[in-house]
């Protein structure tokens, strides 16, 4: 008998499937000593999540660097919305040359032992620093699209069939 995995749920938020046509989001560097803003990008429910299935999460986000910045940007996955738990987290700094820059950057995170009738995941973003100086309250990177972020529910028991 040969085990097969199955397509429980699916779901995601694509806000913006192109390139500068995600309402901007600017990025700056905070004040002295102030926490820098964390802005929601997407957010989906996956629902019958059983101890023994995978979560797979996957993300797409467009954005711009600014003229010889290099900022260093955190995206995270959260569970449970904006405040809840942190899953995953990847830093980006689209640093090819000194010119402003477009990039994307894209992710995927699996997770596993989360069994709940009904989960929120959360994508979000961050500036987390910058190589220079520069003063409070530049913009340093816009978020501008595209931005996609969906999950599965993968069954990793799955029905057993004879072959």
């Amino acid at each position: 008998m040969k085990r097969q995995r199955e397509l429980v749920n699916f779901n995601f938020d694509e806000p913006s499937s192109q390139t500068g046509t995600f309402p901007p989001i600017s990025l700056v560097v905070p004040p002295p000593g102030a926490q820098p803003t964390e802005f929601e990008l997407a957010s989906f429910i996956l629902r019958e999540i059983k101890p023994d299935d995978r979560i797979r999460l996957t993300a797409t986000v467009g954005w711009r660097r600014s003229d010889g910045d290099q900022p260093v940007l955190e995206f995270r996955i959260r569970r449970g919305g904006i405040v809840g738990p942190i899953v995953f987290s990847t830093r980006d700094t689209g640093f090819v040359s000194s010119a402003p820059s477009d990039n994307t950057t894209s992710f995927d995170h699996v997770e596993t032992g989360v069994a709940h009738s009904r989960l929120q995941y959360t994508l979000t973003v961050v500036f987390v620093r910058i190589a220079s100086f520069v003063d409070p309250g530049t913009i340093v990177a816009v978020i501008d699209g595209p931005v996609h972020f969906d999950g599965e529910v993968i069954d990793d028991n799955g029905r057993k069939e004879n072959f």
